[in-house]
């Protein structure tokens, strides 16, 4: 099963949304939501928290009459607030 479309739309879902778009760094000349997070130079937190997308897993379960699979997606949030609570916010 190809989970790029799937990908796709969770990308999508959460680049649309307003409120989360604005608990993330706008220190990246784009959107802070990565699948292939960029190189930065020197220890700058202003480009935290970030959001990436680590590998997806799909376990399939076709039937003789459908298809289908579980699909498991790892999203990563990033920052250096130390209690966990600015990711916790983001999640």
């Amino acid at each position: 099963m190809k989970t790029d479309a799937l990908q796709t739309a969770i990308f999508d879902r959460l680049r649309n949304s307003a409120p989360l778009m604005a608990a993330l760094s706008t220190a990246w000349n784009t959107d802070a939501l990565f699948s292939d997070v960029p190189e930065v130079e020197g220890d700058d937190d202003s480009y935290f928290p970030y959001i990436s997308f680590g590998p997806d897993v799909a376990a399939p379960w076709n039937t003789k009459s459908s298809l289908g699979a579980e699909v498991s997606v790892q999203i990563d949030i990033w920052s250096r607030q130390s209690d966990f609570t600015e990711a916790k916010a983001i999640a």
